[in-house]
């Protein structure tokens, strides 16, 4: 079982939506896209394909009954999913915080279950309802205490023996950061600038490398009581003990790619 280039260029090259609106695949418009994933079409698919196969590869067991693609934005990952022979028994669902993104997957992706959830739980699912949830650029951008409540929420509702897949980011991410910082890497965007002046406490890496969570916020929540949007930087050894805290063990961490990826299973 695994995705190949080619299914992720048979899905981008479908036709962008028109009205109205029929049961069938469709891609949402390149600024949408982007606007989610700073990326569209061929590259946006790939990056998604790579991130489904690593849960392939490493979360045991035949297709999950029901699979949550938590902070789903416009759907890439359920669309790949949904043309996969091994998930056409798979009950798909996904959820964002943005009603725009959810408007796009119930129109461009057939039988996908999608709901809105809040910035912090409780979701809407039942107790263990669910044998996978991926997570792909999600807690790398969520303040600790989100973090944290969406862990034991994972807890809640993936069932004994199922499996989290989630990304965040590492020390790549600081490096990334000084690069901009000391010059090495130019400042062409405002989005550059942002990340020159991010993590730059001379203890950071310290502080990182003792396995503390690292916040920088971007953005309100929406009644300003606390901030829960950014960009986190999150050590091996504090998802080891903070997501073993809620009830899971981790079986991989993969940092060949930009973020760290990782897989947790559900004691």
């Amino acid at each position: 079982m695994r995705l190949t280039e080619s299914d992720a260029r048979s899905l981008a090259q479908m036709p962008v939506i028109q009205e109205p609106d029929p049961e069938g695949f469709y891609n949402p418009s390149q600024a949408l896209q982007e606007q989610y994933v700073g990326i569209s079409f061929d590259a946006a698919y790939e990056q998604a394909s790579r991130f489904l196969n690593y849960s392939f590869e490493h979360c045991d067991g035949e297709p999950p009954t029901r699979l949550l693609d938590f902070g789903c934005g416009w759907g890439r990952m359920l669309k790949l999913l949904r043309k996969m022979p091994e998930f056409a028994e798979t009950e798909l669902h996904g959820c964002d915080v943005s009603p725009d993104a959810l408007e796009a997957v119930r129109r461009t992706s057939p039988r996908v279950w999608v709901t809105p959830c809040d910035p912090f739980p409780p979701s809407r699912y039942a107790s263990s309802c669910f044998g996978r949830v991926l997570a792909f650029s999600v807690f790398s951008h969520l303040a600790e205490s989100a973090h944290l409540a969406w862990a034991a929420e994972f807890a809640r509702i993936v069932h004994p023996g199922g499996h989290a897949v989630i990304t965040v980011q590492g020390d790549k991410y600081l490096d990334l950061c000084e690069d901009y910082r000391s010059g090495a890497k130019p400042i062409t965007h405002p989005w550059h600038q942002d990340l020159a002046n991010s993590f730059a406490e001379p203890d950071a890496r310290a502080r990182f490398d003792a396995g503390e969570f690292l916040f920088k916020e971007r953005r309100l929540h929406p009644d300003g009581a606390a901030p829960t949007y950014g960009e986190a930087v999150v050590p091996r050894s504090y998802i080891e003990a903070r997501w073993g805290d809620a009830g899971f063990d981790l079986i991989d961490w993969n940092d060949r790619w930009g973020q760290n990826w990782c897989v947790l299973r559900r004691r």
